[in-house]
């Protein structure tokens, strides 16, 4: 018995041991095998930069080329453009003298024109000041009548607020004699029906003392 257990003991070290190499080997591989894959990786993202740098040089050689024939295209619009200018201004140039000279002519008639209305302005203003005048007068006379009036309204409203909080108080001032005098009633009776209930206790009491002498006294006469 001892000895079969001794061969099972050594039979379950054995394939203990087996299953360690196996895990073992299994451990190594699975490290192998990562350590492709990142080889793998670190190679595909080296190429994946090497293909990036390659294709931002070739993107900053066009855009330079680009930028050149831009630049050619605006010196060449720049030229053009300052061309038209020239002539441009050179046309607004007589165009500016001829409306100068209009212009110079029409001012002198609208100068005529424009005194001729100045002084017609300046008789209507007169007359509007006149007018203004007039009107402010009245006004200033409507307001210091209004004013007038605003302070006797006032001062009749200021004498019926007096007048209504004076009765106001009055009226408190007669309720409130008026509760005092209900609470002392109250208070009075309050009293006298305690003073009635403690009277009639006292009665009672007596009435009882009375008895009970009443009968110690029969009980005495009785023994006797």
């Amino acid at each position: 018995q001892k000895r079969r257990e001794a061969e099972e003991q050594k039979r379950r070290e054995a394939e203990a041991e087996t299953q360690k190499k196996k895990a073992e080997e299994a451990e190594r591989r699975r490290r192998e095998t990562e350590e492709r894959l990142r080889a793998a990786r670190e190679e595909r993202k080296r190429k994946e930069e090497e293909i990036r740098r390659r294709q931002e040089e070739e993107d900053r050689k066009r855009w330079e080329e680009e930028e050149r024939a831009r630049k050619a295209e605006t010196e060449r619009i720049q030229r053009e453009e300052a061309e038209k200018k020239r002539k441009l201004e050179e046309e607004r140039r007589k165009r500016e003298e001829e409306d100068r000279r209009r212009l110079e002519d029409a001012e002198r008639k609208a100068r005529e024109e424009q005194n001729r209305k100045d002084e017609e302005e300046r008789r209507l203003r007169e007359i509007e000041i006149r007018r203004k005048e007039e009107d402010e007068k009245r006004k200033e006379e409507e307001e210091r009548r209004r004013e007038v009036l605003e302070k006797e309204r006032r001062e009749e409203v200021e004498r019926k607020r007096k007048e209504e909080v004076g009765k106001k108080r009055l009226e408190e001032e007669r309720v409130r004699k008026e509760e005092e005098r209900k609470r002392k009633e109250e208070e009075e009776r309050k009293r006298k029906e305690e003073e009635e209930r403690i009277r009639k206790e006292e009665e009672e009491q007596k009435r009882k003392e009375e008895e009970e002498r009443t009968r110690k006294e029969e009980e005495e006469r009785k023994r006797k």
